[in-house]
């Protein structure tokens, strides 16, 4: 019980002397009765236990060499193996000596199998029996935890299976008057009420020990959980575990606990939250500034100014952890830990050299990655060689680093440094637009201007770049499912960029290979999404019961992870599903698992090649740092088309134009003002009693309609003469686009050789000039002085050096208008309305976690155009094998193998409604009920909230489940309960934000429609932000009339999507963009049968 304090109170040096006295007491004073041996097995396994929580992780193998001793030699028992086996295992796996700590795991699992079972299955256990054998499960369950895995999933079950142990065990101690928690009591037996007072005890010492591993199990779960990007799950294992320190008053925990809330609230954004969880935790800290309880205060602190940009702050903390850290790793100081005597169990040799007494792998790792942190900083200052240093000295240290941390910190620092090299150079400045794949080009003559010496260094930085994306791709192989989201985030924007500069590179090196453009392409779909798709694969996981998801027993030993749940005592969801729908779901966990994997060609045929033909998909990346914009156009059958979009550019050539230009700050924070406002206009509309009133709040809602109407105006100004890249497919011209395309081929020729400095040619690509013409008959200036910059910038990219002082743009812009002109008048006269789109056109927007907070459906461009989106393209992926799938899975289809994706059909008689849960939109019941139960097929509710059960049945048995209430309907129908949904209907949430996703600091968007996504709904209809219902029920009463599922075409087979439907009905309110503009669709075009 003494041992027990001193540690829950973190004064490990007593208890391990405390411990000590325990080992001689118990090796000369204990009872013939008791197990003497077995007891000092354990106790010696608690000290190496503690001696590895403080990271002096050879002190602990002394002490585990001591129990192996004591179990070779004399009998013991089987907890007492396993004990020892555990904490080996442990050990091992701390050392990352991975395989040893697995086979040392499977000897404990066959000594469980063949000793413990038979020993523990006692109905009439005691306390203390009961006590150690969660423990010993609890332990093997975490045990688990820590060894390699392919995801996170197999380390958060293992970690919550035994919490979830200790918890039943506890509860059990508190009730332990029952009979079932302690034997009956001899009533012929003078100790009775000795052994009563023992157990009492036992109940008040496990106690103790149970809450402080409790509370190590909930600190681990939160911080899985935050770097899954699970920030919910994390935060409520951060309030659980400042909780059960509270109740346990111990400040050691309480210490621990504050400094994972304020790691919790650092990557939440909320920093001054972070700043409190700091101080709390300094007033419950150990005394010792050499503590580790200080030094990790000292690195929170630093991350937090570096949040704050605070570095040099955050690089003083980083040198004082890592001064503690050498402090606690002095001889010295280890041998003080205590007074070395009498500890052996045998008279055995003391097993351990002086190095090995000596050793700190946990210490050594943490020093490095501090170092690798503040290496990390000198990029926020700048000085990225100065952090290149820093990495290379740790390198030569011989310190343990993490390999992960090195490999993206360090290719960060060095492409940096590259991409300083590089805008030396014309042709590689970044403050140009520039494009994959680079425009071919043809010379008859050999290079004359291009100095040896530039060319040399050109290669050399052509192979600095090689070496620098192999680092970063590396690391993410390394960390890509098990990394902090952010951190993968970053790496692979990381290595999209440097995919980009390489091909840039190999042009002017003449080493043209484009093939950079797929791995560009790769990259920068791989950084979106990334929380989005573990949760994903985590949920299909579980629909196939590949995981775990029952309760841990008290009898049976962690199953292995290729053993099926289905073994245990629950339902096989996966045995009720249609063949083929399992089969599908198998084939996306194993496309999951092996998408961090793909080459180019491998990207280019899973994701790009199986875009239906009328489909045009566009993803849009935003890279903060550089004031970027990546877009990237994929169709099926075409390499993707990436241009690399400088915000600068356009706020140099406003000059002062604020209508004109905005930065991407701006346009988030006046985005979110119009929606803040909004909402409390829309508030406080009950309290408009007045005509006066009334017609300042429409004047209200007006001037917030005409802001977001202007704001998107000035956001498609981002793309300039390119925003033809948003575009689907038009109606063209074959002969007179490849006209068009010759007469660019030569305008720019014309031009560029007045002042170049060696002949040659260069052949402007179909795609970039099929983006040119969908600027339309009537481009603005500032449009084609766009693309003249570019077109004559890839010149430049080809080293033809031009005298840009006597280059004329505007020549070049009378040109293109010419050009531009030329072709619509021509392809008018074929026949050919050169405005419109070809036949079930649709646009596909990929947008990441900056750019999804904009209603980009509405930008000018895409008004018209029937647009969706998705968070990541994986999730476009799914939804085109899922079409595939059913139509191979249902005979009565025909299915076209050219075209299986672009029909996904549903039956408009197939529908389940929930009107008006809560009671008080009495005008949208007015205005569907009568509607809506006209139709016999129709089943649903109206002016009652429905059971989750019902709700549950409707989106698995029907085809369409429409909402029409306050926000999502997440009051009556859990998000967890859809996601685990073997198959989802397509889903129209009419309420207020039901599309709305979230991005809090460095974690990926979430919201609640999430959750039909991940449960595979092939389209989620919902609002962006709030809405009036009046408004609303507008749009949707259109909406579902030219859908074909209500009024005069009802029933009849439709060639409108439900995304053209919406796009056609974005007008039918007063305010077009405040209200018009909020309804989007998360998906695919979904058509009635």
């Amino acid at each position: 019980m003494l041992s027990d304090l001193f540690s829950i109170n973190g004064q490990y040096t007593f208890q391990i002397n405390i411990l000590r006295l325990l080992l001689k007491l118990n090796n000369g004073f204990r009872n013939e009765k008791d197990d003497s041996v077995s007891d000092s097995i354990m106790i010696t396994c608690d000290i190496a236990k503690i001696y590895m929580n403080l990271g002096y992780t050879g002190k602990a193998l002394g002490e585990i060499e001591e129990a192996k001793e004591a179990i070779s030699r004399y009998r013991c028992s089987a907890y007492a193996e396993l004990t020892y086996l555990l904490t080996y295992s442990q050990y091992l796996a701390s050392i990352r000596k991975y395989n040893e700590s697995k086979d040392a795991y499977s000897k404990a699992r066959l000594t469980w199998a063949y000793r413990a079972s038979n020993e523990t299955r006692n109905t009439q256990q005691t306390c203390k029996q009961l006590v150690t054998k969660s423990l010993i499960l609890s332990e093997a369950h975490f045990t688990k935890c820590m060894l390699p895995s392919n995801t996170s999933d197999n380390a958060i079950n293992g970690c919550t299976a035994a919490l979830q142990i200790l918890d039943r065990c506890l509860k059990t101690l508190n009730s332990s008057g029952s009979s079932e928690a302690k034997p009956l009591s001899d009533p012929f037996s003078n100790d009775t009420e000795r052994r009563e007072r023992e157990e009492k005890l036992s109940i008040k010492d496990s106690q103790w020990r149970i809450a402080q591993k409790m509370g190590k199990y909930m600190e681990t779960i939160s911080n899985l959980y935050m770097t899954k990007g699970s920030w919910n799950e994390a935060k409520y294992y951060v309030v659980q575990g400042i909780s059960l320190s509270q109740r346990v008053q111990s400040k050691s925990m309480l210490c621990q606990a504050f400094l994972c809330s304020s790691d919790f609230n650092l990557r939440y954004g909320n920093l001054e939250e972070s700043q409190k969880d700091i101080e709390r935790a300094i007033q419950c800290r150990f005394s010792s500034r050499n503590s580790l309880d200080q030094i990790q205060i000292y690195t929170a602190t630093a991350s937090l100014s570096i949040a704050n940009k605070m570095y040099e702050e955050a690089i003083q903390m980083y040198d004082e952890a890592n001064k503690s850290l050498d402090a606690l790793s002095n001889p010295k100081h280890v041998a003080s830990l205590e007074k070395i005597g009498d500890k052996n169990l045998t008279d055995s040799t003391d097993y351990m050299d002086i190095d090995m007494a000596h050793s700190y792998s946990p210490l050594q790792r943490m020093k490095s990655n501090n170092i690798i942190q503040k290496a990390a900083i000198y990029y926020h200052k700048n000085a990225p060689m100065d952090g290149i240093s820093m990495l290379e000295d740790l390198k030569d240290s011989g310190l343990e680093y993490d390999e992960f941390l090195y490999n993206a910190t360090m290719g960060h620092l060095k492409l940096e440094c590259i991409l300083a090299e590089l805008t030396k150079y014309d042709g590689l400045k970044q403050e140009d637009i520039k494009s994959l794949p680079i425009m071919s080009y043809t010379s008859k003559q050999t290079r004359t201007s291009t100095s040896e010496r530039t060319t040399n260094h050109l290669h050399t930085l052509w192979n600095e770049l090689a070496d620098c994306l192999a680092q970063i791709t590396d690391a993410f192989q390394t960390g890509v499912t098990r990394e902090r989201v952010m951190a993968i985030h970053r790496t692979c924007n990381d290595a999209g960029l440097a995919a980009f500069l390489k091909t840039q590179v190999e042009a002017k090196i003449q080493q043209l290979a484009n093939r950079n453009a797929l791995l560009s392409a790769y990259y920068l779909e791989m950084a979106k999404g990334i929380h989005i798709r573990r949760l994903t694969r985590s949920s299909l996981s579980e629909k196939l019961q590949k995981l775990n998801g029952y309760l841990p027993s008290l009898d049976d030993w962690p199953a292995d992870d290729h053993e099926s749940s289905g073994n245990h005592p629950r339902l096989n969801a996966a045995t009720l599903m249609p063949k083929w729908l399992q089969s599908h779901i198998t084939t996306l966990l194993e496309q999951y698992d092996r998408d961090h994997l793909l080459d180019d060609a491998q990207f280019q045929q899973q994701y790009v090649d199986i875009i239906p033909s009328n489909w045009t998909v566009c993803s849009l990346t935003l890279d903060p740092t550089h004031n970027d914009l990546y877009a990237v156009q994929m169709r099926a059958g075409e390499s993707p088309f990436i241009l690399k979009l400088p915000l600068n550019r356009i706020v140099k050539r406003c000059k002062g134009e604020q209508n004109e230009c905005v930065e991407y700050q701006e346009v988030d924070t006046e985005m979110k003002s119009i929606v803040q406002e909004s909402d409390e206009t829309i508030q406080y509309s009950s309290q408009c009693k007045t005509p006066e009133a009334v017609r300042e709040w429409w004047t209200k809602r007006h001037s917030l309609d005409t802001r977001l109407k202007n704001l998107l105006y000035r956001v498609e100004g981002w793309f300039g003469g390119f925003k033809g890249i948003l575009c689907g497919q038009r109606m063209e011209s074959s002969s007179q686009i490849k006209k068009f395309q010759e007469g660019l081929d030569k305008l720019i020729h014309k031009v560029v050789m007045k002042s170049a400095n060696k002949k040659a040619k260069i052949e402007f690509s179909l795609q970039l000039c099929r983006i040119i013409l969908q600027l339309g008959e009537s481009p603005s200036n500032r449009e084609l002085e766009d693309v003249a910059c570019f077109t004559l910038s890839c010149y430049d990219d080809c080293l033809i050096d031009i005298d840009s002082s006597r280059t004329n743009v505007d020549e070049v812009t009378k040109g293109l208008h010419s050009l531009i002109t030329a072709y619509h008048e021509n392809a008018k006269r074929n026949g050919i309305d050169t405005s419109s789109n070809k036949r079930n056109d649709h646009v596909i927007l990929i947008l990441d976690k900056y750019m999804q907070i904009l209603p980009l459906e509405s930008l000018p461009i895409l008004r018209k155009q029937a647009t969706s989106r998705l968070p990541c393209l994986s999730f476009l992926r799914d939804r085109i094998l899922y079409a595939k799938s059913k139509k191979l899975g249902d005979i009565s289809i025909v299915s076209d193998e050219n075209n299986a994706g672009n029909n996904i059909s549903v039956s408009g008689q197939s529908v389940y409604y929930v009107l008006n849960p809560s009671g008080d939109l009495l005008d949208t019941q007015k205005q569907f009920e009568k509607l809506f139960k006209s139709n016999q097929n129709w089943n649903g509710i109206a002016g009652a909230a429905p059971m989750e059960l019902q709700c549950k049945d409707a989106l698995l048995s029907k085809d369409i489940y429409m909402y029409f209430g306050h926000s999502a309907g997440q009051s009556f129908l859990r998000g967890t309960t859809v996601r685990s949904l073997p198959r989802c209907a397509v889903s129209i949430l009419m309420g207020c934000s039901s599309g709305k996703m979230e991005s809090n600091g460095e974690y990926d968007p979430h919201g609640y429609i999430l959750n039909y996504l991940i449960a595979g709904s092939p389209a989620v209809l919902g609002n962006l932000w709030d809405v009036t219902d009046r408004s609303i029920d507008n749009i949707t009463r259109h909406m579902l009339q030219a859908w074909g599922a209500i009024g005069k075409n009802q029933g009849r087979s439709q060639e409108k999507s439900l995304v053209q439907a919406l796009t056609e009905s974005r007008d039918q309110c007063n305010l077009q963009y405040l209200i018009g503009a909020a309804p989007v669709v998360y998906g695919v075009p979904i058509y009635l049968e």
